[in-house]
Protein backbone atom coordinates (compact mmCIF):
# COMPACT_ATOMS: atom_id res chain seq x y z
CA UNK A 1 0.00 0.00 0.00
CA UNK A 2 1.21 3.26 -0.80
CA UNK A 3 2.19 5.74 1.58
CA UNK A 4 -0.12 8.25 2.13
CA UNK A 5 1.00 11.94 1.28
CA UNK A 6 0.88 14.65 3.70
CA UNK A 7 0.20 18.50 2.52
CA UNK A 8 3.51 20.84 3.44
CA UNK A 9 2.51 25.05 4.22
CA UNK A 10 5.47 26.62 4.27
CA UNK A 11 6.01 30.76 4.75
CA UNK A 12 8.59 33.07 5.67
CA UNK A 13 8.33 37.24 6.21
CA UNK A 14 10.73 39.71 5.25
CA UNK A 15 9.51 42.51 8.06
CA UNK A 16 11.83 43.78 10.08
CA UNK A 17 10.97 42.88 13.37
CA UNK A 18 12.81 42.52 17.02
CA UNK A 19 12.85 39.31 18.80
CA UNK A 20 9.91 39.52 21.03
CA UNK A 21 7.78 41.16 17.80
CA UNK A 22 9.04 38.21 15.45
CA UNK A 23 7.96 35.57 18.63
CA UNK A 24 4.52 37.27 18.89
CA UNK A 25 3.92 36.93 15.25
CA UNK A 26 4.67 33.22 15.09
CA UNK A 27 2.91 32.32 18.41
CA UNK A 28 -0.47 34.37 16.76
CA UNK A 29 0.45 32.25 12.86
CA UNK A 30 0.49 28.62 14.94
CA UNK A 31 -2.48 29.86 17.29
CA UNK A 32 -5.05 30.21 13.53
CA UNK A 33 -2.87 27.48 11.79
CA UNK A 34 -4.03 25.37 14.62
CA UNK A 35 -7.35 23.98 12.76
CA UNK A 36 -4.75 23.05 9.89
CA UNK A 37 -5.54 20.07 9.46
CA UNK A 38 -3.50 17.31 7.98
CA UNK A 39 -1.14 19.69 6.72
CA UNK A 40 2.01 20.61 7.84
CA UNK A 41 2.74 23.68 8.72
CA UNK A 42 6.25 25.25 8.52
CA UNK A 43 7.36 28.85 9.59
CA UNK A 44 10.66 30.12 8.55
CA UNK A 45 11.60 33.54 10.23
CA UNK A 46 14.79 35.56 8.90
CA UNK A 47 18.57 33.99 10.13
CA UNK A 48 18.61 36.48 12.72
CA UNK A 49 16.00 34.89 15.04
Amino acid sequence: MPAIRRAIVAGNWKMNLDCDQAESLARSVAERLAEAGTAEIVLCPPAVY
